[in-house]
């Protein structure tokens, strides 16, 4: 009879212990961490040629993540260099009734300095004309050449079942090799009219600098230097968009979704690959009605991981929310009443390791 008094202490300290420590446990809120997330998606429709990256593969900054094809879905691509071709003959032949006229006035001037001045004018635009009529040329006949490449397998794929017979596959591989041999011809076409371009440029530099007094400009060499100045820019464009588009990761992360396969339809703006953060940056919570008058920014919490042992670390709130908003299910004290909570940002400490998508306590809010 004279322990059980000292029992009954010892029994009600060990329960102040266990309350203390249950307490030093207890949080308020959850949150959830989480990193930034990019969903890579093309800006314009195509047909997704290559998926570079494999399901919850580690990327790094700028990796390739998918190359998609724009030029198969745009069926106006080869009308619109056919009508670029058109438009530098065009000029081409405005160039060529100008350089009669300059020759023909250079005839009946006292010196030939301005007719000079005039035909270096004329050798510079020809070239650039010349470079732009070899690009338009070359950009169909490697449409073409693609095309080929494209029957060549398909009637190499009927061959194999005797569908056809083995001079059709000889035509088109006849066909192929032929417009093969003029593109890589007309590619030094191309390259030697680039260097006399260059040349044709230098030239004319050369000349206006032994004469430091230049008369104005004529307007109609200026027209065609303008028109051709514009049609470069044209057929930029549509060479720019016979380059496949290359989708790359902005961050350091993990493929968490994919949600097409090579050869997909791609529509500008659907999401193909999503990369997400491999180390989450912050925690998202969410302060009830009675909470919204005590929450800060800046305000001192404590991060509560639950597991064995239990990782407890100071952190801050950094960003509160604009509104009230829908608080995720997940967080939801009943799954069939839905909650609501203006978000608060909280920064993660360094040594308090979260992977994306944990659940979090919050204490001190």
């Amino acid at each position: 009879m004279h322990i059980l008094p000292v029992l009954v202490w010892l029994a009600g300290v060990a329960c102040v212990v266990v309350l203390l420590h249950r307490q030093t446990e207890r949080f308020e809120v959850l949150g959830l961490a989480q990193g930034r997330v990019h969903q890579a998606s093309a800006n314009c429709a195509g047909r997704l040629k290559e998926i570079q990256v494999e399901l919850f593969e580690n990327v790094r900054e700028g990796q390739s993540l998918v190359v998609i094809d724009t030029v198969e879905d745009n069926e106006n691509l080869e009308a619109q260099l056919n009508t670029a071709r058109a438009e530098v003959q065009h000029i081409k032949a405005e160039l060529a009734v100008t350089a009669e006229q300059y020759r023909a006035e250079a005839v009946n001037q006292q010196t030939d300095w301005i007719g000079a001045q005039r035909r270096f004018a004329v050798d510079v635009e020809s070239a650039r004309i010349r470079i732009l009529e070899l690009k338009t040329q070359l950009e169909a006949e490697r449409m073409t050449l693609a095309g080929l490449g494209m029957e060549m397998k398909i009637v190499g794929d009927l061959l194999e079942e005797d569908a056809v017979a083995t001079y059709e596959l000889q035509k088109v591989e006849l066909q192929y090799n032929g417009l093969a041999k003029k593109i890589s011809e007309g590619e030094n076409l191309l390259k030697q009219a680039t260097e006399d371009f260059l040349k044709a440029q230098q030239r004319r530099q050369e000349f206006a600098g032994r004469h430091p007094e230049h008369p104005a400009p004529d307007a109609a060499m200026e027209v065609i230097e303008k028109a051709v100045t514009v049609q470069e820019k044209v057929v930029e464009e549509l060479l720019t968009m016979r380059e496949p588009v290359v989708l790359r990761s902005p961050f350091d992360g993990v493929v968490s979704q994919i949600w097409s396969r090579a050869g997909d339809a791609v529509i500008a703006g659907v999401p193909i690959v999503i990369v997400a953060e491999a180390t989450p940056r912050e925690v998202v919570a969410y302060a009830s009605d009675e909470q919204l008058a005590r929450v800060r920014q800046d305000m001192r919490v404590e991060l509560i991981k639950a597991g064995k042992p239990i990782q407890i670390a100071a952190s801050q709130v950094v960003e509160l929310g604009p509104s009230i908003e829908l608080i995720p299910e997940r967080l939801w004290v009943n799954p069939n009443v839905p909650e609501w909570g203006r978000p608060i940002l909280i920064k993660i400490p360094p040594d308090l390791k979260l992977i994306p998508g944990e659940l979090v306590g919050i204490k001190g809010l």
